[in-house]
């Protein structure tokens, strides 16, 4: 238990809710962080960690933390727009579009009816086209997908055509040398 100068006990938990103690200073996360909501709402999406917003707002990484246990709004600010929910959603799209897709394209335009001279008769009439495209499948997206999610997959072809001689070369020393070893 700690007390105030006036004799008052409370308990330490007690004074994180208080925003002012005694005449004291704000909260940090009333002056340094909730006035920057959409700020850190846009670092985000732009892909900044969170230490690096931290160090922005000028507060340390764990009082960030800290932050986003005790106060829910700021855990909203800051979930749904994590650096790993970004990393999975590019994820997503890479493969989308090392698979290729369809989608639908809208166009939007008015037909006017006009006579000889050039002059409008009539009523304009607005159109709506919707036409559905297919994006092929991109192999720039289909090699960074499969160097992700393939452990298999040769990563550098030209590397490891290069130690497949090398190999072959290392194995032909040996044997005429009569040597008996097993190189890999």
């Amino acid at each position: 238990m700690n007390v105030l100068e006036n004799g008052t006990a409370y308990p330490v938990f007690f004074l994180k809710e208080v925003l002012f103690v005694a005449g004291g200073r704000p909260s940090k996360y009333e002056t340094n962080v909730k006035p920057y909501f959409e700020q850190i709402r846009k670092w985000l999406k732009q892909g900044a960690t969170e230490r690096q917003i931290a160090e922005q707002l000028g507060i340390a990484y764990s009082t960030y933390n800290d932050y986003k246990v005790k106060y829910s709004e700021f855990s909203e600010v800051v979930k749904g727009n994590s650096r790993v929910e970004l990393v999975e959603e590019l994820r997503g799209a890479l493969v989308k579009k090392a698979l290729g897709f369809e989608y639908k394209e809208k166009k939007e335009y008015i037909k006017v009816e006009v006579d000889d001279e050039g002059k409008e008769v009539g009523k304009r009439n607005k159109y709506l086209e919707i036409t559905t495209k297919q994006s092929l499948p991109d192999t720039t997206a289909l090699f960074g997908a499969l160097n992700i999610y393939d452990p298999e997959y040769v990563r550098d072809k030209k590397n490891h055509e290069l130690r497949e001689k090398d190999y072959e070369l290392r194995k032909a020393i040996a044997e005429a040398n009569n040597f008996d070893l097993d190189i890999k």
